[in-house]
């Protein structure tokens, strides 16, 4: 048994199912991930093993049979709004008067939600450029 993407007409993912060979229809794209495990694998840290990168089939991904890679699917504005407001709300702590943070620190967070805010109130359907969440340094 094996993986395999199922396409669309746009090279979009649909489903991924489970088959043997024998019963796989021919517009299916075998999943083999077998040297990226081995890349996995050959780490000799539990670092080099987190950050080995690994390109991915999932439902909404499109393949490109050119160059046989994937690219991950494009997030709708709804779901960035979603995100923005979560990552918005889990920082409101940050703006208070008696948070603990450095004042530095404090800006920079308003900055970055500054940025959450502009993505929040975007309707482009895109992979937007998220900002970088600031360390917390603490007075």
């Amino acid at each position: 048994m094996a993986q395999y993407a199922v396409l669309d007409d746009n090279n979009k993912v649909i489903n991924i199912v489970e088959s043997d060979a024998d019963n796989a229809e021919e517009s299916w794209i075998l999943l083999d991930y077998s040297e990226q495990e081995a890349i996995r694998d050959a780490a000799t840290t539990l670092e080099e093993a987190a950050n080995a990168h690994f390109e991915v089939a999932t439902i909404g991904s499109t393949y490109n049979p050119d160059d046989e890679t994937w690219s991950a699917p494009v997030a709708t504005a709804d779901e960035n709004k979603l995100q923005a407001q979560i990552s918005l709300v889990s920082t409101d702590w940050t703006q208070l008067p008696d948070c603990g943070l450095t004042d530095a620190c404090v800006a920079l967070f308003a900055t970055y939600r500054a940025s959450l805010r502009t993505i929040r109130q975007s309707d482009v359907d895109e992979n937007v450029t998220w900002p970088e969440k600031p360390a917390e340094e603490w007075a």
